[in-house]
C-alpha cells in the first residue's frame, strides 16, 4: 500500500480491515486503523449474484438493487424514506454517474418536505457515519456534497465513531479540491481537527498513495496551523508525507508553513525525511 516505503504505524500486526469497506481498502491509505472492541466495519458486500449495491446496514434492510428510480409520494412512507439517503450515499461510486443521480433524485423527490430531508442528512449508520461521511468517502461530486450541506449544515462538523469528519474521509480517498474547498469553507476548523489517533486530514491527505496530495490541497489544509500538528505517534504532517511520498513543490509548502518541522523528530523517520527535504529543496 505505502509501494515500499517505510509505514509510520510501524510492524503492528492488528491491521483490520479499512473503515471504507474491504472492496476500497487498496485506495485508501490507513487500512491497518485500530477500531478497538468491536473489530472493523462490515465490508462492501455485493448484492444477489454479484450486481447491486446491497449491504446489510443498521439504518435499514431497503437495498438499492430493488430501487429503480422513481421516488414518488406513495412509494413509502416518510420512515421509510428517510434512510434511503444513507444507503444511496454508502453505494455511490465514484466513477458511476448513475449512483450520484440517485442521489440527486432522492433530494428532488423530498425537496418539498424539510423534514424528510433533514433526518435523511442526520441519519446515523454504522460507526455513526452520516450521508456526508460516505459520501465524502466515495470521491462525490461538487454539487452532491454542496446539496448534502445545504440540506444539514451542521453534518460537516459531525463525527465518526473514530472522531472523523467529512474532511477526513475526503482527505483520505483523494476527493477533489473543489469538495474539500466546500467543506473547509462550510467549517474552517476541521482542517486542525484530529481524530482518535491525533491525526488531520492533512495526514490523511499526506498518506494517500494511490492519489498524492497536489501543492493546492496541502496549501489549503496547512492554513489552519494543521502542519504543526502531531499524531500519536508524534509525527507530524511533513513525516508523512516523507515516508508515504510527495511532489517537491507539495513538500516545499508544507515546510514553508512549519519549517521547524525538517529538524522535528518522532524516533522512527527523521533520517529518511531529513534526507528526503535536503535532497529534493
Amino acid at each position: 500500500m505505502n509501494r515500499g516505503r517505510a509505514s509510520p504505524f510501524g510492524q503492528d500486526n492488528n491491521r483490520p480491515t479499512s473503515p471504507y469497506g474491504a472492496g476500497n481498502a487498496s485506495n485508501v491509505p490507513f487500512a491497518h486503523v485500530s477500531y478497538g472492541v468491536g473489530g472493523a466495519p462490515p465490508p462492501n458486500n455485493p448484492g444477489p449474484n454479484g450486481g447491486g449495491f446491497a449491504r446489510n446496514h443498521s439504518v435499514t434492510t431497503w437495498d438499492t438493487e430493488t430501487f429503480d428510480g422513481g421516488f414518488t409520494h406513495a412509494d413509502a412512507g416518510d420512515q421509510e424514506e428517510i434512510p434511503k439517503l444513507h444507503i444511496l450515499c454508502d453505494a455511490a461510486q465514484e466513477d458511476d454517474v448513475e449512483t450520484w443521480n440517485l442521489i440527486r433524485d432522492w433530494v428532488d423527490a423530498n425537496r418539498a418536505k424539510h423534514s424528510v430531508l433533514v433526518a435523511g442528512a442526520e441519519t446515523l449508520g454504522d460507526y455513526n457515519t452520516t450521508p456526508l461521511h460516505l459520501a465524502c468517502r466515495n470521491c462525490p461530486p461538487v454539487d452532491v456534497v454542496q446539496s448534502l450541506l445545504n440540506i444539514a449544515p451542521h453534518t460537516v462538523q459531525m463525527t465518526d465513531s473514530f472522531s472523523w469528519l467529512p474532511l477526513h474521509y475526503a482527505c483520505a480517498n483523494g476527493a477533489s479540491l473543489d469538495v474539500l474547498r466546500i467543506l473547509v469553507e462550510a467549517y474552517t476548523e476541521s482542517r486542525s481537527a484530529s481524530d482518535k489517533r491525533g491525526r488531520t486530514p492533512l495526514h490523511f491527505a499526506l498518506g494517500n498513495t494511490q492519489r498524492p496530495a497536489s501543492p493546492a490541497v496541502v496549501e489549503l489544509l496547512v492554513a489552519s496551523g494543521a502542519a504543526t500538528c502531531p499524531d500519536e505517534n508524534g509525527m507530524l504532517p511533513l513525516h508523512y508525507a516523507c515516508a508515504y511520498g510527495i511532489s517537491q513543490d507539495a513538500l516545499r509548502v508544507l515546510t514553508d508553513a512549519f519549517p521547524e518541522s525538517i529538524t522535528a523528530t518522532d524516533n522512527k523517520v527523521f533520517i529518511h525525511c531529513n534526507n528526503r527535504i535536503h535532497s529534493d529543496i
